[in-house]
């Protein structure tokens, strides 16, 4: 599993949130995401915008 911080995310129903992290499974699919609140070992910070493309 890999985990990415970005500065926002954007859901299909064109929800924004601010500073989330972004798991991904080893196909690079994410599977879930939830609000980076506090430093978290093992994330790598990627900025910018990631959008999710279908439900997560």
């Amino acid at each position: 599993m890999k985990r990415r911080a970005y500065n926002r995310l954007v859901t299909p129903d064109g929800q924004t949130y601010h500073n989330v992290v972004v798991v991904f499974d080893d196909a690079d699919s994410p599977v879930s995401w939830h609000p980076l609140e506090a430093e978290e070992p093992y994330v790598e910070w990627v900025g910018g915008c990631y959008t999710v493309l279908s439900p997560v």
